[in-house]
């Protein structure tokens, strides 16, 4: 995707260095036609605006000032990137986040203390959602490179439109090497905008006022995304081989729901909850790309975005299932572990881990409904680091204590038993606690209810096809 984003750049700016505006009135036009997003074929669109295309009657000065202030209304906000609604704190930019990618601890044969382990990363449904939103985001850099056309056949429209002797809406002229196209049905104005491969089409519904815009850069990709009072949402469709479709909704207290839902090689979805204070994700994106049943709610602080816990459902055993709670803390939120280290003790011990420099190995809880009560494990997550000036990620395995919901009060004792050196508890506030078992009884089954509540197929149809005036 990068490099056809490079190249489609390149493309507008080599013609846009040669390039001004020049004006080209066509008010002589067709009916036009406009591509319906509930279907491949391009189905013609007739205008029912009382002055209907190709007619030997003049617009009046009241049709010709109100179409002109129409498409100067869709031109005023036709943007909604979700970058721009994303807290700036919880996207991989956050430069207080970015790491040293050589400092992650990566080795910990010799032990690592506990302090020096990040909490910079993020784990797999967040880093599926910021995913998600990079991938709409080069579409946005097409876009915020087409402003200054917009912007400069803003002038050229209203001049049009102050012509006493037009009988049609439509109006098709270049600027910028782009050839530009307005019109107006009646229920529905367009500004449509095309440069080799490159479609930027707009449309608003004059009566509900909601706007939709399409951006194509090649034929196997586009974006299209519709503008709501408080809603916004996005479909994509990417090389054919990939769809996406995500809505967000700010809410009247300021906070942001929305959810994702991605086609590629497995469907994958995610829920997403932001207020000030957490930010909550819930979804099934596994690493792995098997498909189940089973979820991961990621807790995080809104302002740092560290990770505070995540909250698992699996499905344990073949025959006897059994769907289990588990609970996953950082070791930073362990009080009793200072460090950590894992391998082989000794020549004939298997590999497990050691704390505190113990050379007793940790022992793991009893099996309770098919799972451990409780053990530690190394868990993929993702940290971000700059490469000049491009953020990355780098996937690692990180340690953290797991235990399952219903024993999380007990962690002393239980633990205690299997591992009688060992002394911990739970450095972490009740509030947090709260948040997180709270969050992950009301999503989880709003998350079953959700989980293919839309299709690929219903994304491609969403995504929509090339606008064409016949």
């Amino acid at each position: 995707m990068k490099k056809i984003l490079s190249l489609v750049l390149a493309i507008i700016m080599s013609l846009s260095l040669f390039s001004c505006g020049t004006l080209q009135p066509d008010s002589n036009s067709t009916q036009g036609t406009q591509a319906e997003s509930s279907t491949n074929d391009t189905e013609k669109q007739t205008h029912e605006n009382g002055n209907p295309s190709n007619t030997d009657k003049l617009l009046s000065a009241e049709e010709r000032a109100k179409i002109r202030d129409l498409i100067s209304e869709l031109l005023s906000g036709y943007k909604a990137n979700p970058r721009d609604i994303i807290p700036k704190t919880m996207l991989e930019t956050n430069k207080s986040k970015v790491v040293d990618k050589e400092n992650i601890p990566t080795d910990y044969k010799n032990g690592v203390s506990v302090s020096s382990i990040p909490t910079t990363a993020v784990g797999a449904q967040w880093k599926m959602v910021l995913d998600n939103i990079n991938q709409t985001n080069d579409f946005f850099n097409v876009l915020s490179v087409a402003d200054k056309t917009v912007l400069a056949s803003t002038s050229l429209i209203a001049a049009f439109f102050e012509k006493e002797d037009i009988n049609s809406p439509r109006y098709t002229f270049n600027v910028d090497n782009y050839s530009i196209t307005v019109d107006y049905d009646g229920a529905y104005v367009y500004y449509v905008m095309e440069l080799n491969t490159i479609q930027i089409s707009m449309k608003m519904d004059v009566n509900t006022k909601v706007k939709t815009v399409r951006i194509q850069l090649t034929d196997t990709n586009a974006l299209s995304y519709t503008i709501e009072a408080n809603t916004y949402t996005f479909a994509i469709s990417y090389a054919s081989i990939r769809q996406a479709f995500t809505k967000i909704t700010k809410n009247s207290d300021n906070s942001i729901e929305g959810y994702i839902y991605e086609y590629a090689l497995v469907h994958k979805f995610a829920n997403f909850y932001i207020n000030d204070n957490y930010a909550t994700v819930l979804g099934d994106a596994l690493d792995n790309n098997v498909v189940t049943d089973d979820y991961v709610l990621e807790l995080y602080d809104t302002k740092t975005r560290e990770l505070i816990a995540f909250e698992t459902q699996e499905t344990t055993g073949i025959i006897n299932k059994k769907q289990v709670s588990t609970i996953w803390l950082n070791l930073r939120s362990i009080k009793g572990i200072n460090s950590i280290s894992y391998g082989k003790f000794g020549e004939d011990d298997d590999k497990g881990f050691y704390l505190n420099g113990s050379s007793a190995q940790w022992v793991a809880g009893e099996e309770v409904d098919n799972r451990c009560l409780f053990d530690i494990e190394f868990t993929e997550q993702y940290f971000f680091y700059l490469d000049d000036e491009d953020f990355k990620d780098k996937k690692e395995d990180v340690p953290m204590l797991r235990i399952q919901a219903a024993k999380l009060s007990d962690i002393t004792s239980v633990v205690k038993k299997a591992n009688p050196s060992v002394d911990i508890s739970v450095n972490l506030s009740s509030e947090h606690i709260n948040k997180l078992t709270s969050d992950y009884a009301k999503y989880i089954n709003e998350s079953n209810l959700n989980k293919n509540k839309v299709t690929s197929s219903e994304i491609i149809a969403l995504v929509g096809t090339k606008t064409v005036f016949i």
